[in-house]
């Protein structure tokens, strides 16, 4: 299922991102977190009113406890952001008043707000690979800006 999931939203990238804007939204998240059954409502509520949202969660360890849904690539951006309470989120890793981290009241305005702009990047994955036995996805993603004038770091 997973697998699926994960091969599908890449999919959509692949042959869905070409002129149309899309949001990417990233939700922090962890195992002990009371709040975040709400915010997975109001986040899957956005999501299956505004099909141009991509949603991905980023789940974080708590102490010693291991859960099979965290990550290296995921706790690099928790440690970097030192994002500091759950439910939290990013969209489109965009400063929002000086700050790039989103607490779901805020979430729906600033996703639709993000909908309204013009696309300036046109992003696309390619030689898509999935080893089952290692459970490792391997991918390229192109990426090229289509308006003048953008500084990054883009990551």
């Amino acid at each position: 299922m997973k697998k699926a999931r994960i091969v599908g939203i890449l999919l959509f990238f692949a042959f869905g991102s070409f002129g149309q804007k899309k949001v990417l939204f990233e939700k922090f998240t962890n195992a002990f977190c009371g709040a975040c059954p709400d915010a997975t409502i109001l986040i899957d509520d956005i999501v299956t009113n505004n099909p141009d949202v991509i949603w991905i969660s980023h789940h974080k360890p708590i102490g010693f406890m291991d859960h099979p849904l965290n990550n290296d690539m995921s706790d690099a951006i928790w440690d970097d952001l030192s994002v500091s309470g759950v439910p939290a989120g990013m969209i489109d890793r965009k400063l929002f008043s000086n700050n790039i981290i989103s607490y779901h009241s805020t979430w729906n305005e600033r996703i639709q707000a993000q909908l309204t702009l013009d696309q300036t990047m046109d992003v696309s994955i390619e030689e898509v690979e999935y080893n089952s036995d290692l459970r490792q996805l391997k991918f390229n993603v192109n990426t090229m800006a289509l308006v003048d004038g953008l500084s990054g770091p883009f990551r």
